[in-house]
């Protein structure tokens, strides 16, 4: 996947548009997004079988950030709009836990409108 988006992002195929352009954008972001959530999720199982689950403290703005931005493309695509305000700025959590259940609550957020 990242192949080819380095390829569109190139231009290989031909000139982009501006729109295009920010497409093929999101979807590096989302891309390079998966990549680190899968090595983190591999990280972590690594982890587990090894010890018990260590919670640590947790900044949540860059978290939801990263959630909001990974789905920026299909939210686009259903015209919705997503503010964030948080009342917590941290949380005592396993991070890829707490990545994975914001993630798994904004898709659904975004399967329940579409």
């Amino acid at each position: 996947m990242r192949e080819g988006t380095e390829l569109l992002a190139d231009q290989v195929v031909g000139p982009l548009t501006p729109e295009q352009k920010e497409v093929v954008s999101i979807l590096d972001s989302s891309s390079r997004n998966l990549q680190k959530l899968i090595e983190q999720l591999l990280d972590y199982n690594r982890k587990q079988a090894d010890s018990a689950v260590e919670l640590e403290n947790v900044e949540l703005a860059p978290l939801v950030e990263t959630v909001v931005s990974a789905h920026s493309l299909p939210a686009r695509a259903k015209m919705m709009h997503t503010d964030v305000d948080l009342k917590a700025t941290a949380c005592l959590a396993e991070p890829m836990l707490l990545m994975s259940v914001l993630d798994n609550l904004y898709s659904q957020c975004g399967a329940l409108r579409g």
